[in-house]
């Protein structure tokens, strides 16, 4: 199931919360019970030891903007 994280327009809480795509919009926050709230985009960090990355396997890192 998909997790969402949202900010209450009422009390300013952040909270994350699985729920389904079709649900989401159903989604009330826990702390006051509103369900007016915005969605919150954040990054997700990927790490993959694929050969995208030129030094990767002798260096175990990638430097910024070396990928091919």
């Amino acid at each position: 199931m998909p997790k969402y994280t949202f900010r209450c327009k009422e009390c300013a809480a952040e909270y994350t919360i699985s729920i389904s795509w079709e649900d989401k919009d159903k989604a009330q926050c826990p702390k006051c019970g509103s369900m007016d709230k915005v969605k919150i985009f954040k990054s997700v960090g990927i790490i993959s030891g694929s050969s995208g990355c030129p030094t990767y396997k002798e260096t175990g890192t990638c430097p910024t903007g070396s990928f091919s």
